[in-house]
């Protein structure tokens, strides 16, 4: 019965990451909004110069967490098959990204996640093979 549950989680695992590292990623917005004073903020937006790169970087970050947890946790709930379980988020998360890359135009937190989902794909690669 447990390998049956542990099955079942993968793929909510993956909805967990994606879910959470969006509530981190929206918190971090409202706090980056919440520090810009109030004459540099512009119907609702604001126009400090730091602000646009500052809000760069926290899409890099969560894009990049997101990749490695889509990987990393469910392959760790997986009860067995892990490489192919690491592969097939990897593709997942890569034609997810893609659609959301196309639709939000955001090239470059899709290229951190591609390079940080390959990473964590080749490290799960590597220690399936020393682990036989």
């Amino acid at each position: 019965m447990m390998p049956v549950v542990r099955w079942l989680l993968v793929p909510l695992t993956a909805l967990a990451v994606w879910v959470g590292t969006l509530l981190i990623g929206i918190g971090a917005s409202s706090l980056l909004d919440s520090l810009c004073p109030p004459e540099l903020m512009v119907s609702g937006l604001c126009t400090a110069p730091w602000h646009r790169p500052a809000m760069a970087a926290v899409e890099m970050i969560c894009a990049g967490i997101a990749a490695a947890g889509f990987i990393a946790l469910p392959v760790r709930v997986a009860p067995a098959y892990r490489t192919q379980v690491a592969v097939a988020c990897f593709v997942a998360g890569g034609l997810f990204t893609i659609q959301l890359a196309i639709a939000g135009a955001m090239w470059a937190p899709a290229v951190v996640a591609a390079a940080v989902g390959a990473i964590v794909l080749g490290r799960t690669i590597s220690r399936a093979r020393a682990c036989r």
